[in-house]
């Protein structure tokens, strides 16, 4: 699209009072004048006229128009229209802004109530959005801007001037900045299909998972202790002294019954009359000792079934912590180990970024010496050889 600037009419707009007619030649035109003489003025009507703020990008500046006295003189209409060329048709546009003024009920005088704002294109009344997206159709403000402020690229984020930049010199894919340097290949084969910013936050995102897992592992190693506390006996039984104790009673009836046999053997040679009670009696004893023997039995047996399963279970829950514990160790491990290496990932990746945003520092340099070199030739090169 081919747009030229052809005139510019002021009325009633900041210190323009009445009509002012500006004519702009189809190369260049030049505005000189004094300090507060109008140069501004024909700038901000013209930006005003498009986009409704002046040079400074302010959407309330001084539009009225003052008396002498500094007064803003009441009830006149502020007008701007821009006339252009676009691709050949010319195009009128007009913005009005105008004072509201009512009389109050039981008031003598009328009174300011507002402002009311038109907009027109080629004598047509638009609404301010169909107005909008017409002037965006034509050139956006941000282009606009580029191309008639100075100071307005530099003012701009980074990620705002490369978009203009590759607007105006087409984009530079991450692919052909990595072509050749073996560090930026491989950086561009970890990230993938992703760009540079989406790769910096899912960096992000995975070291804050990380951390937040190693805040979480000491509370999970803290609660495994208690629960080993929990399962451990708080006065262990003495196996020992129980087995002490069971041979200590074998010793004893061994005693007896070795004093008993001896005693009947004694007595046998003696007290043959009394054989029959004797027999009874140390048949009795036998039952005693048997008894005895039976309970001391169920007495081992009973200590040591306890002894075994509680000594198993304590093996099983005391082996399971242990292996959580380790599993948990080994989590913490390889979290670290993580948290190491995308440390170190996030390392390289800034340092791969800065060289990737030296190198588009050197290509805008390289551009910007390209664009304000000078296509210099002769005049006799474009002469017919054969006509002259």
């Amino acid at each position: 699209m081919e747009i030229i600037i052809q005139k510019l009419v002021m009325r009633n707009f900041k210190g323009v009072k009445g009509e002012r007619v500006v004519e702009f030649s189809p190369t260049v035109t030049k505005v000189y004048g004094a300090n507060r003489t109008g140069k501004t003025t024909i700038a901000d009507a013209f930006r005003w006229c498009l986009f409704g703020k002046n040079t400074e990008g302010k959407a309330d500046f001084g539009i009225k128009t003052k008396d002498a006295h500094g007064e803003v003189i009441p009830e006149l209409e502020h007008e701007v229209t821009v006339t252009l060329l676009v691709d050949g048709q010319q195009v009128a546009i007009t913005r009005t802004y105008t004072e509201k003024w009512t009389k109050p009920r039981g008031v003598a005088e009328k009174v300011l109530t507002g402002h009311t704002t038109t907009y027109m294109v080629n004598g047509q009344l638009y609404t301010q959005r169909d107005f909008n997206d017409y002037i965006n159709s034509l050139c956006s403000e941000s282009l606009f801007m580029a191309i008639t402020s100075p100071t307005y690229f530099v003012s701009l984020k980074a990620d705002q001037q490369r978009s203009i930049l590759t607007q105006m010199v087409g984009e530079v894919s991450p692919a052909s900045v990595a072509q050749g340097k073996q560090e930026f290949e491989a950086l561009l084969q970890i990230m993938g299909e992703q760009n540079i910013e989406k790769f910096r936050q899912h960096l992000s995102y995975q070291m804050k998972e990380i951390k937040d897992e190693l805040e979480r592992i000491p509370v999970r190693i803290s609660e495994q202790q208690n629960d080993i506390a929990k399962i451990t006996p708080a006065e262990p039984v003495d196996w020992k002294q129980v087995e002490g104790d069971i041979k200590t009673t074998e010793a004893a009836i061994k005693r007896i019954a070795e004093a008993i046999a001896e005693t009947i053997a004694d007595q046998s040679k003696a007290q043959e009359a009394q054989l029959a009670s004797q027999q009874a009696a140390r048949q009795q004893v036998r039952e005693q000792i048997a008894k005895v023997q039976d309970e001391m039995n169920e007495i081992t047996s009973k200590h040591t079934q306890a002894y075994t399963a509680e000594m198993g279970m304590v093996r099983q829950q005391v082996q399971a912590a242990s292996d959580e514990m380790r599993m948990a160790e080994k989590a913490l491990a390889i979290a670290q180990q993580e948290v190491k290496a995308a440390t170190t990932t996030i390392a390289n990746t800034e340092t791969l970024l800065e060289r990737v945003d030296r190198a588009i520092d050197e290509f805008k340099a390289r551009w910007q010496q390209v664009d304000e070199s000078t296509l210099e030739f002769s005049p006799d090169q474009f002469i017919c050889p054969t006509c002259g």
